[in-house]
């Protein structure tokens, strides 16, 4: 696979964690991800930057392993958090939720979506860790002013 530096973002583990969400999907349960050394040296950046990137996807539960270890693609089943940080990021990318919008607090969350306070939490901070929310203190998480949503797939 080839791969080109990452250098259009600030954060460069959201981008390097968007690419490798492309990699995961193409891959089985049990697949062996590349280590964070190899990551790095293919994305021209730091073994830090790349660790960031594979512990967000491990979040996600797209990816599990833990550190000194060596990551796998997840089972067939995702983390529930991964699950509702899904769902909440279609909405947030198909126009539900639109820039500077209030999402759902983690009470409302606990209540629609039926899972934990901590669940709700760890969606909300994961969104945040990709740039989609912010945290407004006293306010709860918000889309992004700035966040542009991804144009629609050709033939819509």
């Amino acid at each position: 696979m080839g791969w080109r530096p990452v250098t259009s973002d600030p954060r460069l583990y959201v981008r390097l964690a968007k690419r490798l969400r492309e990699q995961v999907g193409d891959m089985k349960p049990g697949d062996m991800m590349p280590s964070i050394a190899v990551l790095a040296e293919q994305a021209g950046m730091s073994r830090n930057t790349a660790g960031k990137a594979m512990r967000l996807l491990d979040g996600e539960g797209l990816i599990a392993g833990s550190r000194g270890a060596c990551y796998v693609v997840a089972g067939e089943e995702p983390t529930l958090y991964g699950k509702l940080a899904a769902t909440m990021r279609g909405q947030i990318q198909d126009g539900t939720y639109k820039p500077g919008d209030r999402m759902p607090s983690k009470p409302e969350l606990r209540a629609t979506a039926g899972v934990a306070l901590g669940t709700a939490m760890h969606a909300l901070r994961i969104l945040a860790a990709e740039g989609l929310l912010v945290m407004v203190p006293g306010r709860g998480y918000h889309v992004r002013d700035d966040f542009i949503p991804p144009d629609p797939p050709a033939g819509r």
